[in-house]
């Protein structure tokens, strides 16, 4: 059977039944951390333009923009909330991208406007995290991004797909044209990553998601081979050679990636590729009391995937930082935190915040691309004093080996929402997510995430 039918037939066949318990559990606290995300973006400078865009081109009053007092279309709803869920860049990671803000929104916005009950949105869910983690098997992550393209949008664009298309009850036949659809429409170029428009990448995969499935079930069609043909999907994203269709529909659930696959709840507002060493500086920063006043300088030792990704060296803005060791390292050393506080321009550009940056060294190690010494990331901090402290994070604090609590994945949550929610709607809002497969509709849900309309920037 050909790779994009055999997916079809998996994405039609699946019953929420078939899902284990620890994968429900687990996407619960995904789907809880996605919307704390929209939520806490929804006052960011990106999440101001995107709903103020949204609401002027207007639209039927079918789904929320999170956090925006008003309703569009499920598509805008779709584009919008994906937007916001990677405004901060604290949405999920692992699984080779952030496949939340490429879904979640997808589900939500079409989950509102069906009426869907919540078992049917967690069945959609597990569909979209499977088919995203799929393709990543299936393919070198690296060579996409060697192309120039951003693959959490790229391998998005498909999973939202297969998301909606489980909500939307489509056929098998449907469903491999709603394939050929979106594999015309999914885009994203890594180089705008530290700038307002990588955030746009989940957002414009989510709605491409929802377009291609919508399309596809009024009959539009489109080839039904993507993921096999020697044009399609592999060939365009990864080139020859770097894409085998076989993983891709290889034990598909069996067991569900969600189990085995590296992922991670983030702790800060910042790329994934910073998390480890922003772990290890603190722990050093505060095993060994140190001050600002006190460092001569910080070494970070990097892989070069991460070495590819982490380009910015001299940061003057708040988006760059999220993309520097450099800044994460130099923010840290003077505040002893990294908060989303932490990335704004004002921030970047302070005369001590660059005096800070030019402490900071990194060194990229090409050959530790697949070892663990690479991916431990070892921060040394070399004091005026002539001593010096290194310290590697083995267990990622948010990771499968190491997760968040119960208390700390609701604390951020409580954080993020803060601004947009009262305590009772925060409350409320995540016992629903947290019991979410019991839900006979979202609508109430919607309710509390649309917020208030007229919310200022903070």
């Amino acid at each position: 059977m050909a790779a994009t039918e055999e997916l079809a037939k998996f994405i039609t066949g699946l019953k929420l039944e078939d899902v284990p318990p620890k994968v429900i559990h687990d996407s619960k606290e995904h789907l809880l951390d996605a919307v704390a995300c929209m939520l806490a973006g929804s006052l960011s400078p990106v999440g101001q333009i995107m709903t103020r865009f949204t609401r002027e081109i207007g639209g039927a009053p079918e789904s929320v923009i999170v956090g925006g007092g008003f309703r569009t279309t499920a598509p805008n709803a779709a584009f919008a909330n994906g937007t916001l869920c990677h405004s901060l860049d604290f949405d999920d990671a692992g699984f080779g991208g952030h496949p939340s803000g490429n879904i979640v929104p997808a589900l939500l916005a079409l989950g509102e406007k069906l009426k869907k009950t919540g078992e049917e949105i967690m069945e959609a869910h597990a569909v979209g995290f499977e088919v995203y983690c799929k393709l990543i098997a299936s393919h070198n992550e690296r060579a996409s991004r060697n192309r120039g393209f951003h693959p959490s949008a790229i391998f998005g664009a498909p999973a939202a797909t297969a998301a909606a298309a489980k909500l939307l009850r489509l056929s098998v036949e449907q469903i491999c044209s709603a394939f050929g659809l979106v594999t015309s429409q999914a885009s994203a170029a890594t180089f705008n990553a530290g700038t307002m428009t990588k955030p746009l990448h989940p957002g414009h995969a989510a709605r491409a998601g929802v377009v291609a499935a919508m399309l596809a079930r009024e009959g539009f069609a489109a080839r039904t081979d993507a993921f096999e043909s020697p044009q399609g999907f592999g060939h365009i994203f990864f080139g020859d050679g770097d894409y085998d269709p076989d993983k891709l529909v290889s034990n598909l659930g069996a067991p569900f990636s969600m189990e085995t696959t590296f992922r991670s709840l983030k702790k800060y507002p910042c790329c994934g590729g910073n998390q480890r060493a922003i772990d290890a500086i603190l722990y050093l920063i505060q095993e060994h009391r140190i001050s600002y006043e006190a460092v001569d300088r910080v070494i970070v030792d990097l892989d070069g995937r991460l070495g590819d990704i982490l380009t910015y060296s001299e940061p003057r803005t708040g988006n760059e930082g999220r993309f520097s060791l450099h800044y994460n390292m130099a923010v840290a050393l003077l505040d002893g935190k990294i908060t989303p506080a932490s990335f704004t321009d004002d921030k970047a550009a302070a005369p001590r915040t660059q005096e800070a940056i030019k402490k900071v060294f990194v060194n990229v190690h090409q050959d530790w691309e697949t070892s663990a010494g690479g991916r431990r990331h070892p921060v040394t901090v070399f004091l005026k004093n002539g001593e010096s402290y290194t310290h590697a994070v083995d267990k990622l604090k948010g990771s499968v080996d190491f997760p968040l609590t119960p208390e700390e994945i609701m604390e951020k949550y409580a954080d993020c929402a803060r601004n947009i929610l009262t305590p009772q709607e925060i409350e409320r809002s995540a016992e629903l997510i947290l019991n979410f497969e019991g839900l006979p509709e979202i609508s109430e849900l919607a309710g509390i995430l649309m917020g208030r309309e007229g919310l200022d920037l903070l």
